[in-house]
C-alpha cells in the first residue's frame, strides 16, 4: 500500500529490516511512505533514484516572497540569497525585478517576462530561457552555463563583462543589445539577429554565426 501520491524528489537508501522494505519520497516537505514487505526479502539494501527531472512549480506569491527575501540580502538586512534549483519559473513575471547576485540551476524559464529585469552577476546553469522576453534585461557579469536563450527577445539587453560557456542563443532577437568585454565559447548564435547591436571587445572561441 501507498499513504498519498507524490512525485519522488530526491534519492535515498532503503533498509530492508525484519522482513520489511520502504520506499520514502519526498515533495515541497511533505512524505509518501510505501510498503513494499511483499516484494523484497528481508535484510536487502535497496537504492532507490527518484524522479530528478520532475520540477516544481513556482507560484507568483512564492516568487514575491523569494525576491523580497532576496532584496533584504542584497542590501545585508537579514534576508536570504535567491537560490532556485531545479524549479519551474516558466511563463511567469518577472519584469522589473532585481535579482542580482541570485542563482539558476536546471530552472524552466521558457516563456518567462524578464522586461528591463536586473539580473547582474547572477549565475544561470543548465538553465531554459528560451522564448523569453528579455526586453531591456540587464544581465551584467552575468554567467551562462550549459543554457538555452532560443527564440528569445533580447533586444536592448545588456551583458557587459558577461560570460557563456555552452550556451544557444540560436534565432535570438539581439538588435539594439550591448554585449561588451564579454567571453563566448562554444556558443551558438545561429539565426541570431544582430543588426544594431553593440558587440565590443568580445572573446569568441568555437561560436556559430551562421546566418546571423
Amino acid at each position: 500500500y501507498c499513504l498519498d501520491n507524490y512525485y519522488p524528489l530526491d534519492k535515498f537508501i532503503i533498509y530492508g529490516d525484519k522482513g520489511t522494505a520502504a520506499e520514502i519520497y519526498a515533495t515541497d516537505h511533505k512524505m509518501k511512505f510505501c510498503d513494499r514487505s511483499n516484494e523484497y526479502n528481508k535484510g536487502v539494501l535497496l537504492e532507490c533514484t527518484s524522479n530528478v527531472n520532475q520540477q516544481r512549480k513556482i507560484s507568483k506569491e512564492e516568487l514575491n516572497t523569494i525576491i523580497a527575501e532576496h532584496r533584504k540580502w542584497v542590501n545585508k538586512d537579514g534576508g536570504s540569497q535567491a537560490i532556485f534549483n531545479n524549479v519551474d519559473l516558466s511563463g511567469l513575471d518577472l519584469s522589473g525585478k532585481l535579482l542580482g547576485h541570485a542563482i539558476f540551476i536546471k530552472v524552466n524559464m521558457r516563456n518567462t517576462d524578464l522586461t528591463s529585469a536586473y539580473f547582474g552577476w547572477a549565475e544561470f546553469t543548465d538553465t531554459d530561457l528560451s522564448e523569453s522576453n528579455s526586453l531591456g534585461a540587464t544581465f551584467r557579469c552575468a554567467k551562462f552555463l550549459n543554457s538555452k536563450f532560443n527564440k528569445a527577445d533580447l533586444s536592448d539587453a545588456f551583458f557587459n563583462c558577461a560570460h557563456f560557456d555552452n550556451v544557444t542563443l540560436e534565432y535570438a532577437d539581439l538588435r539594439h543589445a550591448v554585449i561588451e568585454n564579454a567571453s563566448l565559447t562554444n556558443t551558438s548564435l545561429k539565426g541570431a539577429k544582430l543588426l544594431w547591436a553593440e558587440l565590443k571587445y568580445i572573446s569568441l572561441h568555437d561560436v556559430n554565426l551562421k546566418d546571423a
